[in-house]
């Protein structure tokens, strides 16, 4: 059973840095661009007046730094560079460092409430983790029942829907506004009774949440939003303050001992990504956004093994879950002090973060409160991309015991996800943890905004082993088949990852199996290479960019097409303009580049001229068209802190809104089409088509017998760096508790009026009859550290019973 922490648990026990630290626009498309779409609730100006990633892990093929004379302008450093694409773009200006510090003073402005703002007064949802009981799950679950999901329907009374196109007034939760830039057909949509409607289009070319996505026809465009719930040392302010901490895990221990993490990390999760940025990706041509989410959304657990000094190990982590709270609204206009100052017995406990379990909810108070936070934010995000008409792939990026070792995967240093001694162990919990999430993005409220879903991010192949990865995925998709059903319709494409082991090898995976997307990190900035060809070499289409733009689209674009009829859909999950290792933490933080130039220029972006800018952007445009479908590592960073605190994004490379406000990423992500072509590179034809089971058609489901014979065995028969039978090394019981993630609603009491939702909500949990519990350690066994236990001696009698 999982207990509560002990007060001395080690959680700052002393961090062993390991041996070794793995961290891994111009065109000839000639067409006219599609027209405006004027939306289905009037014109532009009808909707008006209605509405009136960083990369901290090396690990990939080469690029390289500037050695041309070209890079800087004269006076430079001092004037902040050229013009390129100076104009701006949908009410972007063009970078600099003060426009920065207001934006930044903004974002920390935002109030902490947790809330999903649809639209001027509409109710405020939240996801909540509780215990999720089986007599529960049978009478509330979503099961296949019609929902409000996939309905297209306008919804509720008249005048509660809300919409509007570029140039609407958007009002969020907080009281603030924006106006909603998007020169491209989109419009959001938002209804105070119906919060899952799903009719909003970000663009006239994408179709809205509630019409087909046509795989093969339709064009994924878009941005990772890391940094928010994983890889924040895309925010080096978190880090800066713990200089010693090079992984999630110690800075969680250190911020743990201080008294400071819930408050700094709820405050981050607040303020990070804001309901304008989802507005400003859809009005850059984007269609889709890549979440990546930590396990620890779900549960952390306070005993995950001894150290070799016999201490108990907990994940120090800060806990999504834990409190369930009651989830009520606030009328337009009441702020959270003035409804709700004095609920907790004193007026200033009302901020995120400060509120913990032993405060006692009155029950005559209609306040919203969330107690342990990142969940609730996290589906906040999901509420907005429905507002926006965005598709979310939610990536699950990090796996109890570590998936790699990686910084981002929650602890740097060992692989004990399906490797060593703890490998199956930490493997039960990590289908666990699929399994709860599967079950809320399945229910109809929310399957259109979530179709597909990465079950493990990056989990590194060459020390997990194929066979075993393989016999994992395969155990994950009959269990998620299992949930959803199978074909077309029924929960979401499974994402899995090439484990660096490149797409080509993958051909031919698990033939019939039921909607498999392959998921590929084409990086040259982390294969160790100097990459020092120059990128600034001209300012027209065929000479920009120096040899990076042909690069890409030789080395990317003919294997993953191929990759597209060998395997099935075929995905960049992440890719960047980091041609080189240059930026703050990129290689971890007390990493070491290879670039063979000066990374100074590549810190800096206010330095850029335009030659600089137009090479960059001919290589964003290469590595689009090579890779068709695709998500840009990331969307943001934040600007450093201390005393060299001046406003400046140090990873620009890196960040696609920067990009944006500096002139180097196109404004229209179309105008990528025929880049390859121009510089000579032709790919593989793909004519489109996937073969029918690779969509959920005819014959998915059923997996070819030879697969299933070779990699059906679960556990699998071995697991390596471990001198013993899989089915004698330390596993789990099935007998907890399910932590659920849960919607509520409100019951609202005293004078403050509620909105009440007409639709279902949804209970978070889509298969009434799975009703099998959570594992847990079994009791009276003394397991290894699950965190470090590779080299760990194989403890006696430390099986449980699988799951139901």
């Amino acid at each position: 059973m999982m207990q509560e922490r002990d007060a001395g648990d080690p959680f700052l026990a002393t961090y062993a840095q390991p041996a070794h630290s793995e961290g891994h626009g111009y065109s000839d498309f000639a067409s006219p661009l599609p027209g405006q779409h004027p939306s289905a609730f009037g014109t532009d100006s009808q909707l008006a007046a209605a509405g009136a990633g960083y990369r901290d892990d090396p690990r990939y093929p080469p690029a390289s730094p500037n050695n041309s004379d070209l890079l800087l302008a004269p006076g430079a450093a001092a004037a902040g560079a050229g013009s390129y694409g100076s104009g701006g773009y949908n009410g972007y200006p063009v970078s600099s460092r003060t426009s920065k510090k207001r934006r930044l003073i903004g974002l920390g402005a935002l109030v902490a409430l947790l809330v999903i703002a649809v639209a001027v007064v509409v109710p405020v949802y939240f996801l909540v983790i509780k215990k999720h009981h089986s007599s529960a799950a049978a009478s509330g679950a979503s099961g296949g029942a019609s929902g409000a999901g996939g309905a297209a329907n306008t919804g509720g009374k008249s005048g509660a829907v809300v919409t509007g196109g570029g140039g609407s007034t958007v009002l969020t939760a907080d009281g603030t506004s924006f106006v909603y830039n998007n020169s491209f057909g989109g419009y959001w949509l938002a209804d105070s009774s119906n919060p899952f409607l799903d009719g909003a289009k970000p663009n006239s070319w994408t179709p809205a949440l509630n019409e087909s996505w046509n795989w093969g026809t339709d064009k994924i465009y878009g941005v990772n939003l890391g940094g928010c719930w994983s890889r924040v040392l895309i925010t080096p302010a978190l880090f800066q303050a713990y200089p010693s901490a090079p992984d999630e895990w110690t800075l969680a221990a250190l911020m743990r001992a201080d008294g400071s993490l819930q408050k700094t990390m709820e405050a981050h999760y607040d303020t990070f990504i804001t309901e304008q940025d989802i507005a400003q990706i859809a009005g850059a041509g984007l269609n889709w956004v890549r979440v990546p989410i930590p396990f620890w959304a779900i549960n952390t657990w306070s005993d995950v093994g001894t150290d070799a000094t016999g201490a108990t190990v907990a994940e120090p982590f800060l806990d999504y879950g834990g409190v369930e709270v009651s989830v009520l609204f606030l009328p337009s206009g009441c702020t959270i002090r003035a409804c709700c100052a004095g609920l907790f017995g004193s007026a200033g406990r009302w901020r995120a973060g400060e509120i913990d379990a032993g405060d006692v909810l009155a029950p005559t108070y209609p306040c919203a409160f969330q107690m342990h936070g990142g969940a609730t934010y996290i589906v906040r995000l999901f509420g907005w991309a429905r507002k926006y008409g965005l598709r979310v792939n939610l990536d699950l990026h990090t796996a109890p015991g570590s998936q790699n070792g990686y910084n981002h995967s929650g602890k740097l240093g060992e692989v004990n996800f399906l490797n060593g001694v703890m490998g199956v162990a930490n493997a039960e919990r990590m289908l666990d943890y699929i399994r709860v999430i599967v079950e809320f993005i399945t229910q109809p409220e929310w399957a259109n905004v979530i179709p597909m879903f990465g079950i493990v991010n990056e989990a590194l192949l060459s020390t997990i082993g194929r066979p075993q990865l393989t016999s994992f995925y395969l155990e994950a998709h009959n269990m998620i088949r299992g949930i959803t059903g199978v074909g077309e319709g029924h929960g979401p494409f499974i994402s899995i990852h090439d484990g660096f082991d490149g797409v080509p090898n993958w051909a031919g995976f698990l033939p019939g199996s039921d909607r498999i997307i392959l998921d590929t990190h084409p990086y040259f900035a982390f294969d160790g290479q100097k990459n020092d060809a120059p990128i600034a070499t001209g300012t027209d289409a065929l000479s920009a960019g120096g040899i990076w733009p042909k690069q890409a689209c030789t080395a990317w674009g003919p294997s993953i097409n191929t990759s597209r009829t060998a395997f099935g859909v075929t995905v960049a999950g992440e890719f960047s303009n980091g041609y080189n290792d240059c930026g703050l933490y990129l290689t971890g933080v007390n990493g070491t580049q290879s670039y063979g130039g000066d990374c100074s220029l590549w810190l800096d972006s206010s330095t850029w001229n335009d030659t600089v800018k137009a090479g960059v952007q001919q290589f964003a445009l290469a590595s689009m068209d090579a890779t068709q479908d695709w998500f840009f590592w990331t969307w943001k960073f934040l600007a450093q802190i201390g005393p060299a605190a001046d406003g400046v994004v140090r990873s620009p490379l890196w960040s696609y809104q920067l990009g944006l406000e500096g002139g180097w990423m196109p404004t229209d992500p179309r105008t990528s089409v025929g880049t390859c072509a121009a510089l000579g590179v032709q790919a593989a034809p793909f004519d489109g088509t996937f073969s029918a089971w690779q969509t959920g058609g005819a014959g998915a489901g059923t997996i070819d017998p030879t697969a299933v014979a070779s990699f059906g065995t679960w556990p699998p028969i071995t697991i390596s760096h471990v001198d013993a039978l899989a089915t004698l090394l330390p596993t789990y019981t099935a007998t907890a508790s399910i932590a659920s993630l849960t919607f509520t609603t409100p019951s609202p009491t005293g004078s403050l009026p509620a909105v009440t939702p007409t639709v279902s909500v949804g209970s978070g949990w889509f298969d009434a009859q799975d009703t099998a519990s959570m594992v847990t350690a079994v009791a009276g066994c003394t397991y290894p550290d699950a965190w470090s236990a590779v080299s760990s001696v194989v403890p006696p009698v430390c099986t449980g019973a699988a799951a139901a």
